[in-house]
């Protein structure tokens, strides 16, 4: 921090050019969860605020989490990846954020790596975004990549975090069409299709966040079975600020699942869930939809 940059004759700390720091690149610590990363950033964030007041600082952490009643149920939306939020990693983003000198949160994106379907990163990112505006702090996309479907996959993530508050991410990565794509997650400028996605992320960041549509009812929309396809959405609206449930039941009436609960603010919702876990059959299901003014059932039909 205090390096002289030698073409500026600027210490870094004092580099107006420089938005952010991070402490580490995707800190962990297998298998031991026993607070010593957290202590780490902790007293890092210290000495580095004690040096450099100016800039932001950041963790540069995956997201991984050790308290999964912050997230939605692991089997029905994240493909049964526990190793993602039961502390496998050594370290916990919702408690992260909470350290004095950590000035935004930091988390990654990497749906096949973790082997989760595209479509729970939309979840990933909405649950990471909410923790972070839970304790009244911003929170970065900072890394995001797919070696596969980038078009659906991009599209979809970058579109969520459009409508967050904190709307903003970083790819992995540019890569020049010269270089041989090793490991299959860069671009190059010759992908038209994803230019453009980046283009209309870029507009939408960049225009005031839209009001969500008030719906008249409370409502649970009726979700039709896409063949093959182990994502489903259902979709439920309230028209007035209400303490919900929302649930998800066998054939036979038994409860598989919370898909949402809690206070939720008048406005439309959406929950993605991923069926790729084995212990979910095709079939048929209900999803009930419980506020203070009564419950509504619908079914769902799962064609794997």
């Amino acid at each position: 921090l205090n390096r002289i940059n030698t073409y500026t004759g600027t210490a870094y700390k004092d580099e107006t050019t420089i938005f952010s720091f991070e402490l580490i690149n995707e800190a962990s610590n297998e298998l031991n969860n026993s607070g010593i990363l957290y202590n780490w950033y902790k007293e890092m964030a210290a000495f580095f605020k004690s040096i450099d007041a100016n800039h932001l600082l950041t963790t540069g952490e995956m997201g991984e989490d050790d308290d999964r009643s912050q997230y939605s149920d692991i089997n029905l939306f994240y493909n049964s990846s526990d190793f993602l939020f039961n502390g496998y990693k050594g370290t916990s983003y919702s408690k992260n954020l909470t350290v004095p000198g950590i000035d935004y949160g930091s988390f990654h994106l990497y749906a096949e790596g973790w082997g989760i379907h595209p479509a729970a990163g939309i979840n990933w990112i909405k649950e990471h975004l909410f923790i972070a505006e839970t304790l009244n702090k911003p929170s970065l996309l900072s890394e995001f990549g797919s070696r596969d479907n980038k078009h659906t996959a991009y599209k979809d993530w970058l579109e969520e975090v459009s409508t967050m508050n904190c709307r903003s991410a970083i790819i992995w990565q540019y890569q020049h069409p010269d270089i041989v794509n090793s490991d299959n997650y860069g671009f190059n400028l010759n992908d038209t299709v994803l230019i453009d996605i980046f283009r209309n992320f870029i507009r939408e960041i960049n225009a005031p966040l839209k009001k969500p549509e008030m719906p008249i009812n409370a409502e649970l929309f009726q979700n039709y079975p896409n063949p093959f396809n182990p994502v489903t959405t259902i979709k439920y609206a309230l028209n007035s600020d209400d303490e919900i449930i929302v649930e998800l039941f066998s054939s036979i009436g038994e409860r598989i699942g919370v898909l949402d609960e809690g206070f939720k603010k008048r406005g439309t919702y959406e929950l993605i869930l991923s069926f790729d876990s084995e212990r979910y059959s095709s079939g048929v299901y209900f999803y009930s939809l419980t506020t203070s003014r009564g419950k509504v059932t619908k079914k769902l039909m799962l064609l794997k």
